[in-house]
């Protein structure tokens, strides 16, 4: 059985067996990994293939990988309408200062960096 998780959290706990990961997927579901091997794939924000079986209400992982072309969050129109909010918000304040820019261009660009930011986790320099 496979499934693929967004990681939300990642807790590092120990027991007296040795370390393992705590696992906090973005739709709430919790899953502990005791396999060191399988400690690399899980980072926060990113998509992990999880195979494994159902042991009662618990997911056995037996194996985990990365998933690099699952975006960690849809980008849906409503999540478009808030980051162009808030660049506006901070277009605002930089023409507040006396900051002679082209609001336009600097909403779209800040707005794009967020819109970067949401479906990548990261934002590429310069921006």
């Amino acid at each position: 059985m496979e499934r693929i998780i967004i990681v939300k959290t990642i807790d590092y706990k120990t027991n007296t067996k040795g370390q393992y990961l705590n696992v906090t997927a973005m739709d709430g579901d919790k899953y502990s990994i005791f396999d060191i091997k399988q400690f690399p794939a899980f980072k926060e924000g990113h998509a992990v293939k999880l195979t494994g079986e159902m042991n009662g209400k618990y997911f056995n992982t037996s194996k985990a990988e990365r998933v690099e072309n699952i975006l960690p969050i849809k980008l849906d129109d409503k999540n478009r309408v808030f980051c162009l909010s808030y660049a506006k918000d901070i277009t605002v304040a930089l023409i507040s200062t006396g900051l002679n820019i082209d609001p336009v261009k600097k909403t779209i660009e800040t707005a794009k960096s967020f819109e970067e930011y949401i479906t990548t986790g990261e934002v590429t320099e310069g921006k």
